[in-house]
């Protein structure tokens, strides 16, 4: 029980250790204003070439991956990690830093917000193409970016995967559909970003990485973007 005669500076203090506290307690981090809630299992260490931790694997299960994906590889986008992860038959195939949108997650038009959920790689573009290979309109322009003339400019290189989502009124059919706003996963020069929100919607990665990821996959391969 607080004394009843506390003073002022007193009371000040102790509301603000308790608004510490709870804030704390609270497994959320903060994101561009909005919260979003971390898994509620342990952060497991995730291991190229080993199994995914069974936690993660869980929660993977639970957004529908054994029904959706079967035997074949699949990639899940961690907004929350900010990583691209390739997973076949429970183990981890290849693992890449990634940037997701700036403003956060989100499917509407116009929101420059990664869209969550279930897709599909549908068009691929860049077979053969040299790494730093500069898009315009998904057409090369005959350029290869130089790592070293550093740019902010959101150029789209390497090689384009362009996603096709899969569930109505989250990120397919009118004013969500990410094909409709050109959600790609595609090269940056932006790589000293990798690893931090910094994009305008599409996911980021390092120029050789996503050439890599290239030839791993193939149209159709499936994709799911979560928060977590």
């Amino acid at each position: 029980m607080l004394p009843l005669a506390m003073p002022r500076s007193a009371m000040i203090i102790l509301i603000i250790s308790v608004a510490i506290f709870l804030a704390l307690s609270v497994p959320v981090c903060m994101y561009y204003g909005k919260p979003i809630v971390r898994p509620a299992q342990p952060d497991e260490g995730i291991a190229l070439g080993g199994d995914l931790p069974t936690g993660y694997m869980g929660l993977l299960r639970a957004a529908g991956w054994d029904e959706r994906v079967g035997d074949a590889i699949a990639l899940w986008v961690s907004v929350a990690r900010q990583e691209l992860i390739g997973i076949q038959n429970g183990r981890v195939v290849c693992r890449y830093p990634c940037s997701t949108a700036a403003a956060g997650a989100g499917s509407r038009v116009g929101s420059w917000q990664t869209p969550l959920g279930w897709h599909v790689i549908d068009e691929r573009i860049g077979d053969g193409l040299p790494v730093g290979a500069i898009f315009k309109e998904r057409k090369y322009t005959g350029r290869v970016w130089d790592p070293e003339n550093r740019t902010h400019d959101d150029l789209i290189l390497t090689r384009i995967m362009w996603l096709r989502g899969l569930e109505p009124g989250l990120n397919l059919g009118e004013g969500v559909d990410s094909h409709a706003r050109f959600i790609y996963i595609h090269g940056t020069p932006e790589e000293d970003r990798l690893g931090t929100p910094a994009s305008l919607g599409c996911i980021r990665m390092a120029n050789r990485d996503v050439a890599e990821l290239y030839d791993l996959t193939t149209t159709g391969t499936p994709v799911l973007i979560t928060e977590w």
